[in-house]
Parts: C-alpha cells; sequence; structure tokens
C-alpha cells in the first residue's frame, strides 16, 4: 500500500510493542523538513533561471532609468526619490517571483516526487509549512534584495534625487509585504492546483490580466470587481496608483485575504487528499 492510499492525516504505522525511544520534537521535525525543502529549491535549475530572470529584469530596468534621468537638468528631475525608480520595477520583478513559485510549489507534483516526499515527511502539515516558509521568504528576500539594488542604481546616475533612508524603510516594507503576500498566493495556488501550467494560468491573470481587464470595461460591477483582485492591491502598494481608486489599507487587507485564503485552500487539498490527484 503506497502513501496516497492510506488516511493522508495519519503518520507512518508503528508497531506499539517497538520502542522507538524519543520522538524528535515538532520543531526539530520542522527544521529538518525545511532544510529538506530548501535542498530541494536550490538544486531545482528552474529556480535559478528565475531568479536571474528577476534580478536581471530589475536591475537592467534600473539601468535604463538611471540613465535616462541622468540626462535631465537638474530642474527637471522626475519628482521623488530614487526609490521611486524602485517602485517602478518592483512590479515588472514581481512576475518572475511569481512564476519560480509557483513552478516550486508544483514541479513536485508533475513529476512524481511528492511520493517520496510524503514518505519522508509524512507529517503533511509540518511540509505545507516547510514548503511555504521556506518558498516564500527566498522569494521575498531576493525581490526586496533587487528593488533595493535598482533604486541604487538609479542613485548612482542622479545623486541629486538622494535615497533618504526613512523614505526607503517605508517603501521596502511595503515591497517586502507585497511580495511575501503575492508569492504566498502562488505557492497556496500551486499547492491548490497541482498544476504548473494551470498555477501560473491562474495567479498571473489574478495579478495582472483580470484587474487591468476588468478596470477597462464600461461597466461599474467590473471596476468594482477589479478592485477586488489581488492585483489591484499589489500594484497600489508597488506603484502607488491602481487601475481602481484603492486606499493603501484597502489594498493591503484585499491582497492578505487572498493570500491567506490560497494557502488555506492549498494545505487543506495537501493535508486531506491523495497526492497523485
Amino acid at each position: 500500500m503506497s502513501s496516497t492510499t492510506v488516511d493522508p492525516t495519519a503518520g507512518p504505522a508503528v508497531d506499539p510493542a517497538v520502542d522507538l525511544g524519543p520522538q524528535p520534537s515538532a520543531a526539530t521535525v520542522l527544521a529538518r523538513t525545511c532544510r529538506a525543502e530548501w535542498s530541494r529549491l536550490w538544486t531545482v535549475r528552474s529556480t535559478w533561471w528565475f531568479a536571474l530572470a528577476t534580478a536581471v529584469t530589475v536591475l537592467g530596468l534600473g539601468l535604463v532609468l538611471g540613465i535616462d534621468v541622468s540626462d535631465a537638468p537638474p530642474d527637471e528631475l522626475p519628482e521623488g526619490t530614487a526609490w521611486r525608480g524602485g517602485s517602478i520595477t518592483s512590479t515588472f520583478g514581481l512576475y518572475g517571483l511569481l512564476a519560480l513559485c509557483a513552478v516550486a510549489a508544483t514541479a513536485d507534483h508533475a513529476t512524481g516526487g511528492i511520493v517520496p516526499t510524503l514518505q519522508a515527511t509524512p507529517r503533511r502539515h509540518v511540509l505545507v509549512v516547510a514548503r511555504t516558509v521556506v518558498v516564500v521568504a527566498f522569494a521575498t528576500l531576493l525581490g526586496s534584495l533587487v528593488v533595493a539594488g535598482s533604486s541604487v542604481i538609479v542613485l548612482g546616475f542622479a545623486p541629486e534625487m538622494g535615497l533618504p533612508v526613512d523614505v526607503g524603510t517605508d517603501f521596502l516594507a511595503d515591497v517586502a509585504y507585497v511580495y511575501a503576500a503575492s508569492t504566498l498566493l502562488a505557492v497556496g495556488t500551486g499547492l491548490l492546483v497541482r498544476n504548473t501550467a494551470g498555477s501560473l494560468v491562474a495567479v498571473l491573470g489574478a495579478m495582472l490580466v483580470l484587474p487591468l481587464m476588468l478596470a477597462l470595461l464600461p461597466f461599474q460591477w467590473a471596476v468594482d470587481a477589479a478592485g477586488l483582485l489581488p492585483g489591484t492591491g499589489a500594484m497600489r502598494l508597488l506603484a502607488g496608483e491602481a487601475p481602481v481608486p484603492l486606499s493603501a489599507t484597502a489594498a493591503g487587507v484585499t491582497l492578505g485575504v487572498w493570500a491567506a485564503v490560497a494557502v488555506v485552500a492549498g494545505a487543506v487539498r495537501l493535508v486531506h487528499s491523495d497526492a497523485d490527484r
């Protein structure tokens, strides 16, 4: 009997007569599973291709913006600080991170590797937490670093714009929140759909295509619906504007609710259903 035909919420069958000694704590198991998930993530070639593409895109656009503002007279520099350059490039970096996370969450379902993974980690709720934490933390840190690097590049070409710490702290906090919530959405969708192409279509549709498309339709219900999508909230927090008017608080709540619902739905499916369906 394989691990996919037993009660998925139960651990491995153990003969009560066999003394296995002290069992590791939940924290120890979680730490070990996180190390295994990190090894799985960095040994997959697609992870580094998506990370490289994201870094090249964001830093490259920062270079283009820097060259553009370097030719402007001091009295015609764009409004804002050099963090504005990172704000513009952060939206483009978001889509590379979403693809990275969707692929990372679905890869072993596509290859059948999820079966030995669950045999090694039969506590499925631990696997859900470890996979989510490792993938989201990596993507959020990577995205925040390259966005900060993009702003530094703009500053190098236009030092007059400045890079104040207080502005940067607030800006990078928003970037980290959007990247964390958006990649949570991608991981949760991947765990729920279990198909790489389907996950990419669903996530990119909710984050990019539908907000823009619905906002352009001549119907009030479509505009209202666009304001409820996670992509609208992400655009508002990253770029300071969105396809429909939305306050920063509403944008953060909307994005956070979508992320929480996606992760819970993905976790419920992984814990309570066969892994190969």
